[in-house]
């Protein structure tokens, strides 16, 4: 959580108005490194530069040893059991959600790190057609659970695998919450297991720079405790159930609405006196009038508020013990005998840094797995890949204005699919994001159409314009064990020719073009300058001593309020400043800074400059990259989507692509 910030702070106002402002390894030639990133961020991710403060040594070099020789109580001692499952989700119409097997305290680490991916600016560049399906939309999230990703580009979608694709929302009974490790740890990007203190920019040799994401940490945590068996909810944000009641049969009541319920319904019960002393339940239908009463007053009221309450008077009683939240969806806790039964198990791979050198991250069985068996399930979200196409708008020589296809979003490497089809599947299960490409001798694992129940077969025999459609999704993946696999060995799958092709021309094609990418070889990232400790220059200083060209500065900032002499600030939004003034605290190794914040109102696109003071000790003033600057928004960055196998994509799914 941020420090406390007092309203006397952001005294000083300036008020200038401006308006109008708006995983693959090849060897090749000496000096040439064939890989997805720089060799030295890679080694120092393998534990090298990391200590337990900053990042779980799980997930890096000691994995594969715990997995290989774990000690007693372990969560994969025992092979048999597992602690996650997904199952069919007890809020009707919900599809698919996540539950645990075993009971979590509050703030307490849920699973393991995820990646995340920042979709570039997706309403710039959506397709002409506007109004066409475009079902990922549905499944993003605001770029703060990237945090310094938010920055990056001027608008920003985060995609989070994992828990943040497959947990569902049920206001009443959130559980889960995105872990903010960088307000911990101010100085570098929570999220970004690869920048380390005294991580460099890949070098301009490396082939694989920006087909990967920088952001592998995104973590969860225990929003409350949380029983075994428990579905798993996260908040969506208030707005999100707006214009619910078509896709979820009916209004969603929000945190404060379950609240009110569960006191209008005890306040009902103490105003039934019944002098002979009759049970509630004996005298049930003199209660149903003065119920129903209570329902139309609600519904009065708010109707999201009756949509808390049960419907029938019988149900009061169960409604008051298990409170009104827990009550609308009882299923919510499922016993260990029903997730065996009905769940299937995502706990058997994980990911850490991976045995093929410089490749990153990996995924890791965590059981033995016999040849055939199923390694993971996933369920995968339907892609039209011109949604991910990037355009550049081009000025014709008539004034008229065109736009190009300039290329793909990075979640393209992310996605499965086929050369001839303009279809593209994401899975969406923790880890599976971190399988990395093998050979056909090396590769332990394949795709194939999950045998999952919930697997909507049928579908394989829409025709694509259907596929194109579809707004939820139903398709699942299996991936399973083409070898015998053991606890602890790396999961690979075999990317495919047209994948292997295209690696192979793009390393071809690469020396040839090494200005495609701007001049960061060597220089000092965001990591290196948020070190603790660090002293922002002031603008004078920067007159004779300026950052490099892709930095920029950024300080947290919300607008003060009128009613009140301080307020609490839980998630500053970060904005580009410029620090006026240092001054150093007497006796402590802390300043004072005065920065110049600018400020845009998103109603009125006014951009307004305010004087504010901080103290360095708070969280507030950090390093980001300009936008469009990191390495994965730059022309001749690798894209190409997974292959998968013939015979997965039915033929009337097939055509051509263009561009």
């Amino acid at each position: 959580m941020f420090h406390r910030v007092h309203r006397q702070l952001l005294a000083a106002l300036l008020f200038v108005c401006i308006h109008g402002r708006n995983g693959c390894v090849a060897s090749g030639e000496a000096g040439v490194t064939y890989s997805r990133g720089d060799q030295s961020v890679y080694l120092a991710a393998r534990g090298a530069a990391y200590d337990s403060d900053h990042v779980d040594p799980s997930h890096f070099k000691l994995l594969r040893k715990r997995l290989a020789s774990p000690t007693v109580g372990e969560t994969y001692d025992d092979p048999n059991e597992c602690t996650i499952y997904l199952a069919e989700s007890s809020i009707p119409n919900a599809g698919l959600g996540l539950y645990t097997a075993v009971p979590y305290q509050r703030h307490q680490p849920i699973g393991h790190s995820e990646i995340g991916i920042l979709m570039q600016d997706p309403d710039f560049h959506a397709p002409p057609d506007r109004h066409r399906v475009d079902l990922l939309s549905s499944y993003v999230w605001s770029a703060t659970p990237l945090t310094f990703g938010e920055h990056e580009v001027g608008h920003g979608e985060a995609v989070c695998p994992g828990i943040g694709m497959m947990s569902n929302c049920h206001f009443g009974l959130i559980n889960v919450e995105h872990t903010s490790n960088w307000k911990k740890h101010y100085w570098q990007d929570g999220t970004d297991a690869l920048a380390v203190e005294g991580g460099k920019h890949s070098t301009l040799s490396d082939v694989g720079r920006g087909s990967y994401t920088w952001h592998g940490n995104v973590r969860y945590e225990a929003h409350n405790n949380i029983q075994a068996g428990e579905e798993l909810f996260l908040s969506y944000g208030p707005q999100w159930y707006e214009n619910s009641s078509s896709d979820f049969g009916g209004l969603i009541p929000s945190a404060e609405h379950f609240k009110m319920a569960d006191i209008g319904l005890i306040n009902f019960m103490n105003s039934l006196v019944d002098p002979s002393g009759m049970k509630f339940e004996d005298g049930v239908l003199n209660h149903r009038v003065p119920y129903e009463r209570l329902l139309k007053k609600a519904e009065r009221y708010d109707a999201r508020l009756r949509a808390a309450l049960p419907d029938n008077v019988e149900d009061v009683p169960m409604a008051i013990e298990l409170g009104t939240a827990r009550f609308s969806t009882k299923d919510s806790i499922r016993s260990p005998e029903w997730l065996k039964e009905n769940g299937a198990c995502l706990d058997k791979i994980v990911g850490g840094a991976s045995t093929i050198p410089q490749a990153g991250r990996g995924a890791f069985a965590t059981r033995t797995i016999k040849e055939g068996g199923i390694i993971t399930t996933t369920e995968v979200i339907t892609i039209d890949k011109d949604v991910l196409k990037l355009r550049k708008e081009i000025k014709r020589k008539d004034g008229q204005i065109r736009s190009r296809h300039a290329g793909y979003q990075l979640i393209l490497n992310y996605c499965y699919g086929h050369r001839d089809s303009s279809l593209a599947f994401f899975p969406t299960s923790q880890s599976v994001n971190f399988i990395n490409h093998g050979s056909k001798e090396d590769a332990n694992a394949e795709i194939r159409w999950s045998s999952f129940q919930y697997h909507k077969s049928e579908w394989i025999n829409y025709t694509l314009a259907e596929m194109k459609r579809l707004d939820k999704a139903g398709l699942l993946f299996d991936v399973v064990a083409t070898k015998n696999i053991s606890r602890g060995d790396e999961i690979l799958l075999y990317y495919g020719e047209i994948w292997e092709e295209n690696w192979d021309r793009h390393i071809g094609s690469w020396g040839s073009s090494p200005k495609n990418f701007t001049d960061m070889k060597g220089v000092n990232t965001t990591v290196d300058f948020n070190r603790k400790g660090f002293v922002f220059r002031t603008e004078e200083e920067l007159m004779t001593n300026p950052y490099p060209d892709h930095l920029m500065t950024r300080c947290g900032f919300e607008l003060p309020t009128e009613t009140k002499a301080d307020y609490e600030v839980n998630d500053p939004k970060r904005v580009p400043c410029d620090i006026l003034e240092r001054d150093p605290i007497e006796n402590t190794d802390r300043f004072f800074y005065r920065a110049k914040v600018e400020y845009t109102d998103k109603a009125t696109n006014e951009v307004m400059l305010y004087s504010v003071k901080y103290d360095s000790r708070q969280n507030f003033l950090a390093f980001v990259d300009k936008p469009y600057t990191r390495d994965y928004y730059r022309k001749g960055a690798f894209r190409q989507s997974i292959g998968l196998r013939e015979g997965i994509i039915p033929s009337q799914w097939m055509h051509r692509l263009e561009g």
